[in-house]
């Protein structure tokens, strides 16, 4: 007899707003599992488990709202790039580098796998945005499905998908030759610059994120050296995260506009201002990644 499969299923522990996901029944602490029964009579059917973090990948982009940093009393918003952090076992984060906006965290590995946002913090793609100040000697402890700040939960109220661009129509525009200069060349210019992201790892950032968006066939391999790479030894805290997310697919909204833009031509000296605001040179170093690798591409466009 063909056991018959639930309309909802999920048995999600997570305090995320994910109505869809998150039976009201459901407890907050603890991994996210999907779990459906396979029908008796099909042996093409299986028992699927599903992680958090691969249910919650197929979610589409979020934009970008007011309200992404919340009380702490109420909880985080967490980013899907770290649902794997959250749902793995249980380790506590080494603080690594403060600004008065932005802790970035590491793993006891060194590797930074994440960073705390405060408002007024640009939106990055691994953050746990609160509103409240955290003192000093905080404890940040991810694991088993939740967050603990000094031993005391965080719940995760809400998820949000950073920018994952992708785009093909800009295949035809990359450039080849700077594409396979990038991936000779770009570990001796790492570190290169100024400032919490030194510039030439911002270019690097935005050459990535463009072959990843238009998916070009060096884009994974690239992706696989510097996620491999020791990051943390050759530049900054700061950039070593934002690198290793750029990996992997994930950017800044701002950066995902100007790579739409170059495929729509519309509002692209708009989106190209609002990235050129970033930072004291991160913004330029982020378009000009674009602007070399792509062909016709004009750091400051017409609309």
């Amino acid at each position: 007899m063909c056991n018959r499969m639930p309309e909802r299923r999920a048995l999600c522990r997570y305090d995320a707003q994910i109505a869809t996901y998150r039976p009201r029944s459901a407890r907050s602490d603890g991994p996210l599992r999907l779990r459906f029964t396979p029908c008796r009579r099909s042996l093409a059917q299986l028992a699927i488990v599903m992680t958090a973090a691969q249910r919650l990948a197929l979610l589409p982009p979020q934009p970008l709202t007011e309200g992404v940093d919340v009380d702490r009393s109420s909880g985080a918003v967490v980013s899907v790039a770290l649902l794997s952090l959250v749902d793995g076992p249980p380790q506590e984060l080494e603080i690594v580098h403060r600004t008065g906006s932005v802790w970035q965290l590491s793993e006891s590995t060194g590797k930074v796998a994440a960073c705390v946002t405060f408002p007024g913090s640009l939106r990055l793609p691994h953050a746990v945005a609160v509103k409240e100040r955290l003192c000093e000697q905080t404890t940040i402890r991810f694991g088993h499905g939740t967050l603990r700040l000094d031993g005391k939960r965080l719940p995760v109220r809400r998820w949000w998908r950073p920018a994952k661009p992708r785009l093909p129509a800009l295949r035809r525009r990359l450039r080849d030759d700077v594409v396979s200069q990038t991936c000779r060349q770009w570990r001796s210019s790492l570190g290169r610059g100024e400032g919490l992201t030194p510039y030439a790892d911002d270019v690097l950032c935005g050459t990535l994120a463009t072959m990843q968006a238009a998916g070009h066939p060096q884009a994974a391999a690239l992706s696989r050296e510097i996620a491999a790479a020791p990051l943390e030894e050759l530049t900054t805290a700061a950039s070593a995260g934002l690198l290793r997310q750029a990996a992997a697919g994930w950017c800044l909204d701002e950066v995902a506009a100007v790579l739409t833009a170059h495929t729509t031509r519309g509002g692209l000296t708009a989106a190209l201002a609002c990235l050129e605001q970033i930072g004291h040179s991160s913004g330029s170093g982020l378009s000009e990644g674009i602007h070399n690798v792509l062909r016709g591409a004009a750091r400051q466009a017409t609309a």
